[in-house]
């Protein structure tokens, strides 16, 4: 199945919707993707096989029907005594030859399989020639597509099998693990520096989580790495409505113009390590924002307002217990996804110095905001 991921919009993407786009991709459950070619999910191709009866005490491995089929004297089924059908070829070459000294018994087995980019251009030649469809696809709509799709000459030996709600609700069933994979994935990939993470006010965090941001270049450059292709959330539910889905040379022009307008981060430390003490602040970083573009996010339109954000200093557990009113235990426990007190949205630690037993520290501005955050959303 081609895999086409809609981008949240915005010149930097959350973390977590990110992934979703994704699983959303590789496993869609949107009455808006299935419409047209996409209603077609798989085909089911019937194969001529040689086959003995069982005997009454024998059972097949698996439930399986089987169609006999009527052989002529010369051994040669009904497709094959119908020369004129324009998928003679193809018929014959689905079947299984007999070998010499069997009874010339035969069944039809019919196995579905997935389609290939041969069979989705096939499609594409004759779809024009068919009733469209759109899900969920009633009875009435399944009956007269199978319909006209006997009856044209022009098609493919196989026979499609349409989209049904329990195949949707399988791909449903599917996500989470896709969802899990591609958090993971980007995880490794946060550790192995090949991409960076800010937080809400647009400072680089030591680690990835919910609530942090990727920049729109560094998330389409992961999913190119993974082999997806993409598409603005936009475009998906607007123009791409209207014109039909945009070619991929075209939208990946457009995505490297709409990523070149996102936040570019750069850093500026002295050579010694700029973090060595507390309250040094020293090693900034600092984000810029070559462009305006619009975004449904407040993260987005921040970034895309103002011209720079510097990082606040960094912040010892003595400095975070008195911006809190937590003790160290509870900073702990809101930090550690196995207590029950975890809290995904706190700040995180991260290592002052290169050895495992260095000092840690916290971004000052981080845990300012994170307490901002638990005041606002105080009931009045």
């Amino acid at each position: 199945m081609h895999v086409r991921v809609e981008l949240p919009a915005g010149p930097i993407i959350e973390y977590l919707s990110l992934c979703t786009a994704i699983a959303e991709a590789v496993h869609p459950v949107s009455a808006r993707y299935y419409q047209g070619i996409e209603c077609i999910v798989n085909k089911m191709v019937t194969h001529h096989v040689p086959m003995a009866p069982p005997t009454p005490n024998e059972k097949w491995p698996f439930p399986v029907e089987f169609q006999s089929v009527l052989l002529s004297e010369g051994g040669r089924t009904l497709d094959q005594l119908l020369p004129d059908r324009a998928d003679a070829d193809q018929m014959s070459a689905l079947e299984l030859p007999l070998e010499p000294g069997q009874p010339r018994q035969m069944v039809e087995l019919a196995m579905p399989y997935r389609l290939d980019e041969n069979d989705r251009r096939a499609l594409q030649e004759i779809l024009h020639n068919l009733p469209p469809l759109q899900y969920p696809i009633s009875d009435a709509d399944q009956a007269a597509f199978l319909d006209t799709w006997f009856r044209l000459k022009e098609r493919p030996a196989w026979e499609p099998v349409l989209v049904t709600t329990a195949y949707v609700e399988r791909r449903k069933a599917a996500q989470p693990a896709a969802l899990a994979e591609h958090r993971q994935a980007l995880q490794e990939e946060f550790k192995s520096d090949r991409i960076e993470a800010l937080n809400g006010h647009h400072v680089p965090v030591p680690v990835l989580m919910g609530g942090s941001f990727i920049s729109r270049q560094q998330a389409i450059a992961y999913l190119e790495r993974r082999g997806f292709s993409y598409v603005s959330a936009e475009l998906a539910a607007g123009a791409e409505a209207k014109d039909g889905p945009a070619a991929p040379e075209a939208e990946r022009k457009r995505e490297s113009k709409r990523a070149s307008v996102g936040p570019r981060v750069r850093e500026k430390q002295s050579p010694a390590n700029p973090r060595a003490e507390e309250g040094d602040s020293k090693g900034a970083r600092k984000i810029e924002s070559s462009g305006s573009e619009s975004s449904g996010s407040g993260a987005s339109q921040s970034l895309a307002n103002n011209s720079s954000v510097t990082a606040g200093k960094v912040a010892r557990l003595k400095r975070v217990m008195e911006l809190t009113g937590l003790g160290r235990s509870s900073i702990y426990n809101r930090m550690d996804e196995g207590s029950k007190h975890y809290d995904s949205t706190f700040p995180r630690s991260f290592k002052l110095g290169s050895g495992e037993a260095g000092a840690t520290g916290w971004d000052e501005d981080a845990v300012k905001s994170w307490v901002a955050a638990q005041a606002a959303a105080r009931p009045k």
